[in-house]
């Protein structure tokens, strides 16, 4: 059985989950929730459609912790954006697990890449490393900006800086 402890903004919520069970439970004698506010930039050099190096982005993630079990995720970044309301443990677009240790794990699935956001939370403050991963097989990062927009490729990607807040 694994414990992770989450700051709300009343109180302190406690997640658990066990083998037996497929989704953290959250544990609470009334509904709470908790913000976390993660923001990354990085850097990357484009090579399709058009080529371009050292191309700088920004990206603003808002996790919002629900008792029951729910992970509503605001994803922004200069392009675009999405919103999704899941389980833990339940796959969209990215999925979100807890771990050992009051951390919590982030997964976002693209076409030849994924991210990993992983939150630790020692006691009341937060904790965020964001990292990028090429999938087997794959040679460059594949992204669209914006729903509707051209496919672009970058031979390089690259975290700068990463920081969180919890309210």
């Amino acid at each position: 059985m694994v414990r992770a402890l989450v700051p709300a903004m009343f109180g302190l919520l406690i997640v658990v989950c066990s083998p037996a069970q497929p989704y953290a439970q959250v544990a609470s004698a009334e509904p709470k929730q908790a913000q976390i506010d993660i923001y990354f930039d990085g850097n990357e050099d484009v090579v399709r459609p058009y080529v371009a190096q050292n191309v700088t982005y920004h990206h603003h993630v808002k996790i919002i912790l629900i008792n029951h079990n729910q992970v509503i995720e605001r994803h922004d970044w200069g392009g675009g954006g999405y919103d999704e309301t899941k389980n833990f443990g339940q796959h969209g677009r990215s999925s979100w697990h807890v771990l050992p240790g009051n951390k919590l794990l982030g997964i976002e699935d693209y076409h030849q890449s994924t991210e990993r956001i992983e939150i630790s939370i020692p006691g009341n403050e937060c904790i965020v490393t964001v990292s990028e991963h090429l999938k087997p097989g794959f040679t460059e990062y594949m992204f669209k900006t914006a729903p509707g927009a051209e496919w672009f490729y970058c031979s390089r990607r690259e975290i700068t800086s990463a920081s969180c807040s919890i309210k």
